[in-house]
């Protein structure tokens, strides 16, 4: 593989990975799109934190406190998902399960923790949803490599691994952000008036769609239930969507008048 390194004024450079060099190559436009760092303040403020291994965010648990401190939040781009949630515990799952003590977990013991699991743990349920499709058998038959009729440590802890694989950092976008400050200011009411936070529903991202303008008076919209539409209608309806969301009328007027100048007359290229 290989990236880009440097931005120069005509020439663009290059380093290989795998010969270790760097190549300039001359370009006439260049389009650079790049994804999110954390600010100088989130990053003095994980130094020093064990807890603290992504690089792109303070990692938090599923009520959105930062690990590695106490009555700290953090919601929006600052902020990513602990993706070892059982792994990380794998050791105090495996000795909860193990009632009889012999260092093995039977079936029956496996049941018993996985169904409290599923119910903790969203990610656990969507593993199982999808696991014997994958696995072509169940999750313990594809757990137990020697076919022992029993979970050894190491084995449970590489299903635990695959479980967690499940998680996935939520995506970098407003609707994540507002979800996330509802449900923190609720929170936090609720804590402030006695509860403790551990108490209360954890935080669950709700994925209502997407839409978006891809130009030249065109939109899509991508639903959960209907998937991917297209057509004039869209966008009539992204342009509602959009003038309802405006700040003031004053902004929806100025906007109104674009949209209209752009119909009639064309957009004006000249200043591009």
């Amino acid at each position: 593989g290989a990236r880009v390194v440097e931005v120069g004024e005509k020439t663009l450079t290059i380093f290989d990975k795998s010969t270790k060099t760097k190549t300039p190559v001359p370009y006439g436009l260049c389009i650079w799109s790049a994804g999110n760092t954390p600010r100088t303040l989130v990053k003095n403020f994980v130094k020093g934190m064990p807890e603290q291994t992504n690089r792109h965010g303070l990692i938090t648990d599923d009520f959105l406190r930062v690990k590695g401190v106490s009555d700290v939040f953090a919601l929006g781009d600052c902020q990513t998902n602990d993706t070892s949630v059982l792994t990380g515990q794998a050791e105090k799952l495996f000795k909860e399960a193990d009632v009889n003590g012999d260092g093995h977990l039977s079936y029956e013991e496996f049941s018993v923790l996985m169904d409290k699991a599923q119910r903790m743990y969203p990610h656990v349920n969507v593993f199982f949803a999808t696991a014997k499709e994958a696995l072509g058998s169940s999750v313990f038959e594809a757990a137990d490599k020697n076919k022992d009729n029993q979970l050894d440590f190491g084995e449970f802890q590489q299903l635990l691994k695959k479980v967690d694989s499940e998680l996935t950092s939520l995506p970098a976008t407003a609707a994540v952000a507002n979800q996330q400050g509802v449900y923190l200011g609720s929170l936090l009411g609720k804590a402030e008036s006695g509860s403790a936070v551990s108490s209360l529903s954890p935080f669950h991202y709700r994925y209502m769609g997407s839409f978006a303008y891809v130009g030249d008076n065109k939109a899509v919209l991508q639903v959960p239930v209907f998937g991917a539409m297209k057509g004039w209608w869209t966008m009539l309806l992204w342009r509602a969507f959009y003038f309802s969301s405006l700040s003031s009328w004053r902004t929806r007027l100025l906007v109104g008048y674009d949209w209209t100048k752009a119909y009639v007359l064309g957009r004006d290229t000249s200043r591009l």
